[in-house]
């Protein structure tokens, strides 16, 4: 489903979007939000690091870096609800659970 995608990356961003449509069923992340999550994940492990050149040259000229930073900046992700959530599926992947 996602370019230069790792299938552990998009297992976790497909239970990130249940849990985003549990939370609110006409939520969840559109097609393009899950693929722009996917790249920078990816990213972030293959490069070590969170910076969007490094991102552009490890993706082979798939994202710019100027397009990447404009997703991040305008994107309509509620950030604070997506890192909650992230963390939840890492714990319950990992047979732990939240307690708050």
């Amino acid at each position: 489903m996602y370019t230069f995608v790792l299938s552990f990356v998009t297992e976790f961003i497909e239970d990130i979007d249940k849990k985003l449509k549990e939370i609110d069923p006409e939520g969840g992340l559109s097609k393009i939000q899950k693929r722009w999550l996917g790249f920078c994940i990816c990213g972030i492990i293959i490069t070590n690091s969170v910076c969007w050149k490094r991102f552009e040259r490890a993706g082979w000229g798939y994202c710019s870096h100027a397009s990447l930073s404009w997703m991040f900046r305008h994107t309509q992700i509620l950030w604070q609800n997506l890192l909650h959530i992230s963390i939840e599926v890492i714990l319950e992947n990992m047979g732990l659970e939240m307690a708050f």
